[in-house]
């Protein structure tokens, strides 16, 4: 708020308009949406009198507003911020890359799964593809930022999608295999988030962790019940006089 009140003072448009974003970011993390999105939308509205149409500092105003939107809203924002990326940068840039995974978040909690997991795909890909390109060290970070976001955004549309088929009854013929790369795409999310430096918020690897330990906690369970029914519902106990399998 102070910054945003020397930024007035000063009626340099292009430094209000950063100010009140800083501060729409700032409302978002304090979890406060009406105000954030007053103040994204002032951002926005000064950066397009002043910047040219495809300048990214108008797609990072957009998701702002988007982010604090209602989905169907945010959706045709979004599709433009990531239209401007792909002009403003090629498309091998980790910048498409972090558009594309807002609009699989996007679509995965409109619950268009389907959706969802080709952003992410496109996403992931992108991303990698601009590690690999040998970026700066702070190009690096924000490509895995969006890495641990992409990957955690496909391994929940992918477990929705295959949700829904099971909702269908029959036999999913491939559901391990589905299961197994659900589980990776989990794994990968939080290699990535573990890998940063500095870290992101610890809710979000607590939230990666206990995917995983669900995850494994039913690859156990299923396991233990499989046993025992081979065994007619018995099995050696330890010394606890708990069965040994659970």
């Amino acid at each position: 708020k102070a910054a945003v009140a020397v930024a007035e003072k000063s009626n340099d448009k292009v430094l209000m308009a950063k100010a009140y974003f800083n501060l729409g970011r700032a409302y978002t993390s304090n979890h406060n949406p009406t105000h954030a999105l007053a103040e994204f939308s002032k951002s926005l509205k000064l950066r397009e009198e002043v910047l040219s149409k495809n300048d990214v500092d108008i797609a990072r105003a957009l998701a702002g507003v988007a982010s604090a939107s209602p989905l169907d809203v945010a959706r045709p924002m979004l599709e433009r911020a990531r239209a401007i990326c792909a002009v403003a940068f090629s498309q091998t840039s980790h910048q498409v890359g972090w558009a594309d995974m807002l609009l699989a978040w996007n679509s995965y909690d409109s619950k268009q799964y389907a959706a969802a997991k080709q952003k992410a795909d496109s996403s992931i890909m992108t991303c990698e593809a601009a590690i690999d390109s040998q970026l700066s060290m702070e190009e690096q970070f924000r490509a895995k930022q969006t890495l641990v976001r992409a990957y955690n955004f496909r391994a929940l549309a992918n477990t929705a999608l295959l949700l829904l088929d099971l909702k269908k009854g029959g036999k999913v013929a491939d559901k391990e295999a589905r299961e197994a790369a659900i589980r990776a795409d989990f794994a990968e999310a939080l290699k990535y988030a573990q890998g940063l430096n500095p870290k992101p918020n610890a809710r979000e690897v607590d939230i990666l962790t206990a995917h995983l330990l669900y995850e494994d906690a039913l690859a156990l369970k299923h396991a233990y019940e499989v046993a025992m029914a081979a065994e007619s519902g018995s099995s050696p106990n330890d010394e606890s006089g708990h069965p040994a399998l659970l």
